[in-house]
């Protein structure tokens, strides 16, 4: 066993989960209560533990790199990096392990996860009969890909050199990831418009509830519009939980900006612009509120309407910001030259406490120019569809239609009739361009599309399915060597039998080298 592998964390968030499952059958509130006390006793003083073990351990392991680097003649630093990964991955549950876990054990057990374990397992645990739950942070799959693919851009195969990742696979991972940065600043403003709609949420249901009563028809109508006089109320809620909403993605920011690491789908919250915007979108909508209070007494549903233009005005204007980034993109493209957009989507029902990406489906759109037009190959595993020849206008309408589709909270013809819905972007017009393996797992979109995205620049390229196959095993061989040291730590996604631990699902993960992802 390598003292990497040696975890204080892993085993505080495997007996919180344990105090929480195991009660749970004789005593719901025994449950509730020894879990909470468990993760506030256990989560964060793990985490420093973590953190002064792993962290006495990098020189003394590096040390021990150097000569095994010069006795084997090939450097190999993988101990002390995993030992710094280690380090980095204690803070947040540091600073927020233990603080969450008195609210609840799964909220301790959010902010002390590896967002990094998580998508490892996504990616190694594809197409290998596992269907684990699989939450994968888009940011950083993204970034783990794009840094696999710097330094194995070269594997051996039937001894010939072959190239698996391209300048041009590079360069289109780094732009999707900053892309996909930017729409998840946009996501955090509609993840907390959302769930800050009290005041639309409860004045809707008095509304509903009013009409439906047996009062008379005049009755009704003074009934509702006094009602409004509830708003400043209820906005005030609004507020309060905006406040406790940014001071959440302040927290989870600095602790990010120490280690660069961080709870899962925060990784944003470094960018101060972000932090900005969001406190600009809610204090419109705060605003907007207010304003709507003085409609409503005329005409309640306009009175909806209006509450909600503001902050939707404001963030309709950053998403148009972010379209002329990729027209100027697409101006400055050369022939031949493609880059990628992520596209996620919902489907039926949207839950106003679901989490953004994780509740949705992540795919990836292909945007080539060509002879002066653009095509584009939209990526959802197992099709690749495309549409050719199109003029710069008619592509941004493609791409803006698919961009808006994330955001349903943010759309007022939707959010009016609650509940809101989400739908499959439209792609009408396309045509099949090729088949490839279907999704490695139900919940590994986010990894498993990314790698079919790559699959399907090989196509475009003509590239040989060999070297796609190759990528795959390459992928797999230097994900099991660096990251190991997980292989037998904490998932609270794996069978409560094994132990809520790796080991059983990376024993089978071994034994599929070749699997595509």
């Amino acid at each position: 066993m390598k003292t990497s592998e040696l975890s204080f964390l892993s085993v505080a968030e495997k007996l919180t989960l344990e105090t929480y499952q195991l009660p749970r059958k004789y005593s719901i509130i025994a449950s509730e209560v020894l879990s909470r006390l468990a993760a506030t006793i256990l989560l964060s003083p793990a985490a420093a533990l973590d953190l002064a073990f792993h962290g006495l351990l990098v020189l003394p392991t590096f040390v021990y790199a150097i000569g095994k680097s010069i006795y084997q003649r090939q450097a190999d630093f993988t101990l002390p990096w995993q030992h710094i990964q280690r380090i980095r991955n204690a803070v947040a549950p540091l600073l927020l392990g233990s603080a969450f876990g008195i609210l609840h054990p799964f909220a301790g057990l959010a902010m002390s996860e590896a967002t990094d374990k998580h998508a490892i397992i996504g990616m190694l645990s594809s197409n290998t009969q596992q269907n684990l739950e699989t939450p994968c942070s888009p940011i950083h799959s993204l970034s783990i890909v794009e840094n696999i693919a710097k330094n194995h851009r070269h594997a051996e195969l039937n001894g010939v050199e072959k190239e698996i990742f391209s300048e041009e696979h590079i360069k289109v991972l780094k732009d999707a990831r900053n892309l996909e940065e930017s729409l998840e600043s946009l996501q955090a403003q509609e993840f907390i418009h959302k769930i800050t709609n009290v005041t639309l949420f409860v004045m809707a249901e008095i509304k509903i509830a009013i009409e439906n009563s047996c009062l008379s028809e005049l009755s009704k109508a003074i009934l509702v519009r006094v009602s409004g006089l509830l708003v400043p109320i209820l906005t005030t809620v609004d507020i309060t939980i905006t406040l406790l909403a940014q001071a959440f993605f302040l927290a989870t920011g600095i602790a990010r900006l120490i280690s660069g690491r961080g709870p899962i789908y925060t990784e944003v919250t470094t960018n101060p612009l972000m932090h900005a915007s969001f406190l600009i979108q809610n204090i419109l909508k705060s605003v907007g509120n207010l304003i709507g209070t003085f409609v409503w007494f005329v005409s309640p549903m306009t009175g909806f309407t209006v509450s909600l233009l503001p902050a939707n005005l404001f963030f309709k204007l950053q998403v148009k910001m972010l379209m002329m980034q990729i027209k100027w993109k697409m101006h400055f493209s050369k022939d031949n030259e493609r880059f990628v957009v992520p596209i996620i989507f919902g489907n039926g029902d949207c839950s106003a406490l679901s989490v953004p990406t994780h509740s949705m489906h992540k795919t990836y759109l292909i945007v080539e120019k060509k002879t002066g037009s653009f095509n584009m190959y939209w990526v959802n595993r197992p099709s690749i569809s495309y549409k050719r020849g199109l003029s710069t206008n008619e592509t941004l309408a493609q791409i803006r239609s698919m961009i808006d589709e994330r955001f349903p909270f943010m759309d007022i013809e939707k959010l009016m009739n609650y509940p809101v819905k989400s739908k499959q972007p439209e792609f009408s017009g396309s045509t099949n361009f090729a088949n490839i393996a279907a999704q490695g797992s139900g919940t590994n979109c986010v990894v498993s599309n990314m790698f079919g995205m790559l699959e399907a620049l090989d196509r475009i390229k003509g590239e040989e399915q060999e070297v796609t196959d190759l990528r795959y095993k390459i992928v797999r061989e230097a994900l099991m060597k660096d990251y190991g040291f997980y292989k037998s730590n904490f998932f609270p996604f794996a069978n409560e039998s094994d132990g809520y631990s790796l080991r059983h699902i990376w024993n089978t993960i071994e034994s599929h080298p070749n699997a595509p992802i």
